[in-house]
């Protein structure tokens, strides 16, 4: 029974991650801001989960470390990408309350900085013996690092809200390289695990790389029009002397 279980696991972490990356696909292509990015976006969210769920119970079972953090990487960097989005929006009633820092940010951050630590602790320890010690290393200290970074950020917030948005792009990018890296090192057959780790994560930060390239030219774009539309509703909302009308100092106005 305990084999099935964890068979059927097994398959869900597998199918439901192919689900994901297909739905980050469909996001990435299209129009952002619309309905079917942000349906793609949700779904990609929820496939990720049961990915991470699913992946997460076998990995215990089988005390997989590297399959456990790349789980958590992946997820952290997928829900703190949505997070971003969302505390970018303005929302009013009960909405409005999602749109601010809260304990899924901060909680979330902690237990990445919390498993970073321990799986590149244990990569260093285990380095003689474990093949995947230096991806452990480099994708605890990497998660780590970025996730105290985020909490750094998250005491002070603010920042430009295409600079936010920004972010969400880059994490969900990242989020879907890490799968990658994951997956395709377990499935591809040739080589050592360090050098298919070491390839997979070099074409993972270049995809990383490319997308923050295009994220910061959506954002510059993003900041102009903000800036035309702020100065564009401000010449039409002047003061009423910019309308013909001259102001009054004791006169009567003729």
């Amino acid at each position: 029974m305990a084999v099935m279980s964890e068979s059927f696991l097994f398959q869900a972490h597998g199918v439901f991650g192919i689900v994901a990356v297909v739905c980050a696909a469909a996001a990435a292509l299209l129009p952002k801001g619309g309905l079917w990015h942000r349906r793609a976006g949700q779904a990609f969210l929820v496939a990720l989960t049961i990915f991470f769920v699913a992946g997460a119970s076998v990995a215990v079972g089988r005390a997989n470390i590297f399959m456990l953090t790349v789980g958590v990487l992946a997820y952290y960097l997928a829900l703190s990408g949505v997070r971003a989005h969302t505390r970018a929006r303005t929302a009013r009633g009960a909405y409005a309350a999602w749109t601010r820092i809260g304990p899924i940010d901060r909680g979330s951050a902690q237990v990445m900085v919390l498993v970073g630590a321990a799986a590149a602790a244990w990569g260093v320890f285990a380095w003689p013996r474990e093949p995947a010690a230096p991806a452990l290393v480099v994708l605890g200290l990497g998660g780590a690092v970025l996730a105290l970074g985020d909490l750094r950020r998250l005491r002070r917030p603010g920042g430009a809200r295409s600079d936010r948005i920004r972010g969400h792009g880059r994490r969900m990018v990242a989020a879907v390289a890490v799968m990658a890296v994951g997956f395709g090192t377990v499935v591809i057959p040739h080589g050592s695990f360090s050098l298919r780790a070491a390839g997979l994560a070099a074409v993972a930060a270049a995809c990383i790389f490319l997308a923050d390239r295009y994220a910061r030219r959506w954002a510059a774009r993003h900041r102009a029009e903000q800036q035309q539309k702020q100065q564009h509703e401000g010449d039409d909302g002047g003061p009423p002397t910019t309308r013909g009308f001259a102001p009054t100092t004791g006169g009567a106005h003729r």
